[in-house]
C-alpha cells in the first residue's frame, strides 16, 4: 500500500494481503470504473482477519457483463445519473473511501477494457502486486482524478503500484497477448456463470461447501447473516 492510501483509508486497508488461514473464500469480480466496487474492495480487506477470508481478486470487463445481460450503466439512465452524485458522496463518507467522481467519467466509462487488461496481466505475472495495483487504479481514477488514460497514466499507475520499473513495459505490452485477453475473458465469463449483472459481484464459499452469490457494496450485513458472521459496520477500526 502507498502511504497516501493508508492515511485516507485507515489501517485496515493493509490487511488484504495477509491474515489467517481462511474458512471463507470470496471470489471478488470487479471493474475499476465502478466506485461501488472500490467500497466493496476496502470492506473485504478490512474484514479479512475478522471473517477469516481468503480473497481472490478477479478483474473482469464490466462492458461485457452489461452487454450480455442487457443491463444499463447508471450513467446512461438520466435519473440514476443524477442520483449517483449524491449517492457517491454519501457512500464515500459511510465507507470511509475517498471517492471523487472523475470529470471525464462518461469518456472513460467506454475505455475500461485496456486498464482491466492491465490488471489481468498483473494477476498473471505479478499476483503479489494485484491488490496494490487495483487500489492505485481507483486512487488515480476516483480520488486524484488522473483519468486522461494516456501512456503517462499507465506508466505512473504501475510505478506507483510498486511494479518494478524494468517490468512496466512488459506489463503494458502483454495486454496484447492472448494469455492476458483470455484471462480477462475467463474472469468475465465466470462472473456471468455465477449470476453477475454488474460490479461488484461476489461468490462466497464456506469451508463446508456452502456457496452464495451477492451483488453490491451494501450486501455485507446480509453476507454476515447468511454465514453467521459479525458485522461491525463498513470500517471496524
Amino acid at each position: 500500500c502507498k502511504e497516501e492510501a493508508v492515511i485516507l483509508l485507515g489501517p485496515h486497508s493493509l490487511l488484504c494481503g495477509g491474515g489467517k488461514m481462511s474458512s471463507l473464500v470470496v471470489d471478488f469480480y470487479y471493474d475499476c470504473i465502478s466506485p461501488y466496487s472500490w467500497y466493496a474492495f476496502e470492506v473485504l480487506c478490512r474484514y479479512q482477519r475478522l471473517w477469516n477470508l481468503t480473497i481472490n481478486l478477479k478483474p473482469m470487463f464490466l462492458g461485457g457483463i452489461m452487454q450480455t445481460t442487457g443491463n444499463r450503466p447508471p450513467g446512461m439512465v438520466p435519473a440514476k445519473a443524477l442520483y449517483a452524485g449524491i449517492d457517491n458522496s454519501r457512500n464515500a463518507k459511510y465507507f470511509n473511501v475517498p471517492t471523487r467522481p472523475p470529470p471525464n467519467f462518461t469518456e472513460i466509462m467506454f475505455k475500461t477494457l485496456q486498464f482491466m487488461r492491465v490488471l489481468a496481466s498483473v494477476s498473471i505475472h505479478y499476483p503479489e502486486k494485484l491488490e496494490s495495483t487495483t487500489r492505485e487504479c481507483w486512487m488515480k481514477l476516483w480520488h486524484r482524478n488522473e483519468s486522461d488514460l494516456s501512456k503517462e497514466f499507465y506508466l505512473s499507475w504501475l510505478k506507483d503500484s510498486g511494479i518494478p520499473k524494468d517490468k512496466i513495459s512488459f506489463i503494458l505490452e502483454s495486454v496484447k497477448t492472448s494469455e492476458v485477453k483470455n484471462r480477462l475473458k475467463a474472469n468475465t465469463e465466470d462472473a456471468l456463470k455465477a449470476g453477475a449483472f454488474g460490479s461488484p459481484s461476489f461468490v462466497f464459499t464456506s469451508s463446508s461447501g456452502q456457496q452464495e452469490f451477492f451483488f453490491g457494496s451494501d450486501r455485507f450485513p446480509v453476507v454476515a447473516q447468511v454465514f453467521g458472521l459479525e458485522w461491525l459496520g463498513p470500517d471496524p477500526a
